[in-house]
């Protein structure tokens, strides 16, 4: 599914991660693809209902998370490690290593 945010087009199949803060979102894609937009609030959080529809998709506060996309997560100190498709990586301070799992398996 294609999203259109302004005046691009983003293949929803391909995120790896978005952050939203301070009126900005950033979406990152597989192969190294990023993309910065000035969003207000209510905007995000439609963006953020049509991505619920895809049980792909988890989403933590202002961040959202492509597991189809995602090899393997691993905790480092505070910090939890994705591990992407593409052999990429993101370092999350912000997010705990439990709430993902707890998404992931339920427990």
């Amino acid at each position: 599914m294609y999203l259109k945010i302004d005046n691009q087009l983003f293949n929803s199949e391909n995120f790896q991660y978005f952050e939203y803060e301070n009126k900005i979102l950033n979406l990152v894609f597989n192969g190294n693809v990023s993309s910065k937009i000035e969003q207000e609030i209510e905007d995000f959080q439609s963006l953020v209902n049509l991505l619920k529809e895809n049980k792909n998709n988890i989403f933590i506060e202002n961040i959202g998370i492509n597991l189809k996309n995602v090899s393997g997560i691993s905790k480092e100190d505070e910090s939890t490690l994705l591990f992407f498709v593409d052999g990429t990586f993101k370092k999350f301070n912000n997010i705990l290593f439990s709430n993902i799992e707890n998404q992931i398996i339920g427990e």
